[in-house]
């Protein structure tokens, strides 16, 4: 009878463990060396505690409360494999009682469900994505409205400043408030500008090219305000990228967007990085670095919302717009900080067919 069960334990694609009322191993199964990586060898006769079990202990609890006669099934939790690494499981503890009825041990049975979890992970995050692509989408079109109806009067408007400054403008009590209503207008026109890109954005025109060519162009763009701004932009990339199937306009008004972001929240005499790496994924990694503040910890999980921002002037549409146009490229992007101290923006695409 012993003998049928211990082989059921062993054919048992569940983990199976059992200690006795000192807390040590008395059985380990095939099944829990694989999950868990410690081989039968390495844990019977050894107390369970010195097998790092779970960050909090939790699973020992358990089998401490089946001592008490108490069983219990279908509890989810995580648990370290001998790698370190922690998986997800879910657990059963049943006392063990010798044929007077005493309790002499316990018995635990442990599932992996590490890709079950994973699977629902991942269609959670599906879930979001089309909840937020339906928000987008009506949002996008709500803003592209209000843009096209308030692009004709900022039209009108600023004909009509220039026709008063052609007139007046020589006048010295008129020219503060010339300079002033310059700034705004031009204001309203970039912030009119924004809404349209990010409310009626074009279908990108993809071409195989060079990752490389597009961040020197990118960076040349950059370099007046760098230097106005007396900031170094410096590029390091793996030599031979591979290459990728985009848009390269757009993705060099993505890389120029954030470029000039890292260079307005820089420091003088500091240096915005740009870095090009591929992955072992088939993708390519370019992020830009700063050595500035970098972002808020409340704000990062934001810092892609429309018209989110915390800088003065800004239209807060310019990380928005750059989030769009990578997920048009198959691509995502992330927004982190730097131990050192500054922001870091990785956007990640994939490569061009046959080029991985």
């Amino acid at each position: 009878m012993l003998r049928a069960l211990f082989a059921l334990f062993d054919a048992s694609p569940l983990a199976v463990f059992a200690e006795d009322r000192t807390g040590r191993v008395q059985l380990w199964n095939p099944a829990a060396e694989q999950i868990f990586g410690w081989t039968a060898a390495e844990v019977l006769g050894q107390p369970l505690p010195t097998i790092p079990v779970e960050k909090s202990g939790e699973a020992h609890t358990l089998l401490m409360r089946a001592f008490s006669g108490t069983a219990m099934s279908g509890h989810e939790t995580q648990r370290l494999r001998k790698d370190g690494t922690l998986i997800d499981v879910s657990i059963a503890c049943a006392p063990v009682r010798d044929g007077e009825g005493t309790v002499v041990g316990s018995l635990a049975v442990i599932a992996d469900i590490s890709a079950r979890k994973k699977q629902e992970a991942e269609q959670a995050r599906m879930q979001a994505a089309m909840r937020r692509a339906e928000t987008m989408s009506t949002m996008g079109t709500l803003i592209a409205g209000v843009a096209h109806e308030v692009r004709n009067p900022l039209f009108g408007m600023t004909a009509t400043l220039d026709a008063f400054g052609a007139r007046f403008g020589d006048r010295e009590e008129y020219q503060r408030y010339f300079g002033h209503l310059r700034g705004e207008m031009d204001r309203l026109s970039r912030l009119m500008k924004d809404l349209l890109e990010y409310g009626k954005p074009t279908e990108p025109e993809l071409e195989v090219c060079a990752l490389e060519d597009v961040i020197a162009s990118a960076v040349s763009a950059c370099r007046p305000l760098a230097e106005k701004s007396s900031v170094r932009l410096e590029i390091t990339q793996t030599g031979g990228l591979p290459k990728l199937k985009v848009d390269t306009h757009r993705l060099g008004q993505v890389l120029q967007n954030l470029i000039e972001n890292a260079i307005q929240h820089s420091k003088p005499n500091t240096t915005v990085r740009i870095e090009a790496n591929p992955t072992s994924s088939g993708r390519v990694n370019c992020r830009v670095l700063d050595e500035g503040t970098g972002f808020r910890s409340e704000d990062l999980p934001r810092v892609f919302d429309p018209f989110f921002t915390r800088r003065r002037g800004g239209t807060g549409l310019g990380l928005s717009i750059v989030q769009r146009i990578v997920e048009q490229h198959g691509g995502t992007v992330e927004a982190t900080n730097r131990l050192g101290g500054g922001a870091v923006v990785c956007i990640s695409l994939p490569v061009a067919q046959g080029n991985t």
